[in-house]
């Protein structure tokens, strides 16, 4: 069984105001500078705080609620200093050669998929992300979750009882317990969901080309093919990019 999930998290909305701290102040780069904020319809209201964050910082800031808006938009980035998009919109060449002052972009979430690190690479500007903790634990409680939810075949659960059936025929759930997680990837989401699997008394296995933290004692480094082989759950935690694409 493969558990594959790949999650969109926007910063709480307590959190906009440190957001926008953590992407002025930190990087240093776009003080009393334009940014311009590009939201979707589902994330407008995780926006706004970190949009009046930067704004109660001195900073000035152009708001797109509708990502077609922005795309459709050739002068939308012609005096933006920065860019600060969910991590979804496409953020190709084409857009980036109407952004001539744009010299760094962040995304107020832990994902950039959407925008080409290479065209960014070849024109000169600073890609980062702006995910607070309660990104990365949420993100790993949900991977317990869905490790549950697929050993204890919940839909099918869920789906009897609506139907006033009580469930027959041969067991499907299966317990956690002194199962074998396979973790392809270990940054920060990979190293707490390995933290709260702890308590279930599994093995874990890492395969990540590059580890920036110890494992945990439960936990050993491996080949991607042994983990696939040997795993009863795996869980994808790699980024989506040219690398990791097969």
């Amino acid at each position: 069984m493969i558990a594959r999930h790949h999650h969109l998290v926007v910063p709480p909305v307590a959190h906009g105001v440190q957001v926008g701290r953590a992407l002025a102040g930190d990087t240093k780069v776009i003080a009393e500078e334009t940014v311009v904020a590009v939201a979707t319809p589902s994330t407008t209201r995780f926006f706004e705080p970190v949009r009046s964050g930067l704004e109660s910082l001195g900073h000035r800031v152009r708001s797109y609620d509708d990502p077609t808006a922005f795309l459709n938009d050739a002068a939308a980035l012609t005096h933006a200093n920065v860019l600060l998009a969910n991590g979804s919109i496409p953020i190709g060449p084409g857009v980036l050669s109407r952004a001539p002052r744009v010299a760094w972009s962040g995304f107020a979430q832990h994902r950039t998929e959407g925008f080409d690190i290479a065209a960014a690479t070849e024109r000169g500007i600073v890609v980062a992300n702006g995910q607070t903790r309660e990104n990365v634990e949420s993100m790993a409680e949900a991977t317990v979750l869905l490790i549950l939810e697929v050993l204890h075949d919940l839909a099918d659960a869920r789906a009897q009882l609506r139907a006033g059936r009580q469930r027959g025929g041969q067991m499907r759930s299966r317990m956690l317990r002194g199962r074998t997680v396979g973790l392809i990837g270990f940054g920060q989401i990979a190293q707490a969901a390995a933290e709260r699997l702890a308590g279930w008394k599994v093995d874990i296995l890492v395969s990540a080309p590059r580890r920036h933290a110890a494992l945990p004692p439960h936990g050993r480094h491996v080949e991607l093919d042994e983990l696939l082989a040997v795993s009863d759950i795996v869980s994808i935690h790699a980024a989506l990019n040219e690398e990791t694409l097969v």
